[in-house]
């Protein structure tokens, strides 16, 4: 879909505590889709690892768990998507930060918020 242009341009920096801070000063904020349902996965990871291997109620566990991690897969993308679009509809010109710089991201205490929004 081709949009009007509208001659701006925006910097994204992405961040830990926000999801995404924009060059104007707005915040997008952080997914909660994942914290909502960590619990739930929690408790079939449990429920997976007491099944005796080769059961079927294994198979039927591995596969619930399987489900709950591609509906997180899906609303991660979602979210993701919806976000571009609207940028995109908004802004001729993007430019986003560097992300080499992110390493620091991926120690603790960092480093569960970064593995729930997937950046980089």
């Amino acid at each position: 879909m081709l949009y009007p242009p509208s001659e701006q341009s925006i910097g994204i920096d992405v961040g830990i505590k926000e999801f995404a801070v924009l060059s104007n000063g707005e915040e997008i904020a952080n997914p909660k889709h994942l914290r909502k349902i960590e619990k739930k996965l929690k408790t079939l990871q449990r429920s997976l690892a007491r099944k005796k291997k080769g059961s079927k109620n294994r198979t039927k566990a591995r596969l619930k768990l399987a489900r709950q991690h591609e509906k997180v897969k899906n609303q991660r993308r979602d979210f993701h998507h919806k976000v571009s679009a609207e940028l995109v509809k908004k802004y001729d010109k993007i430019v986003v930060e560097d992300l080499q710089n992110f390493q620091h991201a991926q120690k603790p205490p960092f480093s569960k918020e970064y593995i729930r929004r997937r950046v980089g």
